[in-house]
């Protein structure tokens, strides 16, 4: 059963880190196979998991709508770096979340104790959006984590990197532009 906590006017912004095996799943949801698991109004949008040890949050932490920066990690099975670069790939928005599914109606090979459901804005982008560590010196803990809420000055400082993406939907960039101006109030 999806859970979905209260929509907020003013969302937060989140970072959510999946592996390299993992990102397809992510990307493409929940199939029509598991609807009867997740639900049919989640079938086909994003999701992420969360194991026990999530870190720099929990899924009853977030609101309905709150912003997604979801990244492809470089990490893979067995936390070993993979061959695929790493960064922001995508932005969805918070939808709802599932505790302790099911782990046979999951394609992941971990076991997670937490599924979020999310709505894509940009499922995935043309490219991948790799960070400067210089310029983002937050983002080096916030991908220690499944899940981060960042700070309004980091979310603002990071909105604003991921803008300077040439491969931008418009949607996407005018969505961004709209959460860093409320970033600044």
């Amino acid at each position: 059963m999806t859970v979905t906590n209260t929509k907020v006017d003013d969302p937060a912004v989140w970072i959510f880190n999946a592996r390299q095996h993992n990102w397809p799943y992510c990307a493409r949801g929940p199939t029509a196979e598991t609807a009867a698991e997740h639900g049919e109004e989640n079938v086909g949008h994003p999701w992420h998991g969360v194991g026990k040890g999530g870190g720099g949050g929990l899924p009853v932490d977030l609101n309905e709508g709150d912003v997604i920066l979801a990244r492809r990690t470089e990490r893979t099975r067995g936390g070993k770096n993979g061959s695929q670069p790493s960064g922001v790939f995508g932005i969805w928005r918070h939808h709802g979340y599932q505790r302790n599914p099911r782990q046979e109606s999951l394609p992941w090979p971990e076991k997670y104790r937490w599924v979020i459901y999310c709505r894509a804005v940009e499922r995935e982008f043309q490219e991948i959006c790799s960070e400067d560590f210089d310029q983002l010196p937050m983002v080096g803990q916030s991908l220690q984590n499944a899940i981060q809420r960042l700070s309004r000055s980091d979310a603002k400082a990071y909105i604003e990197h991921v803008l300077q993406h040439p491969a931008l939907d418009p949607e996407t960039r005018d969505f961004l532009e709209r959460i860093s101006r409320s970033l600044s109030r």
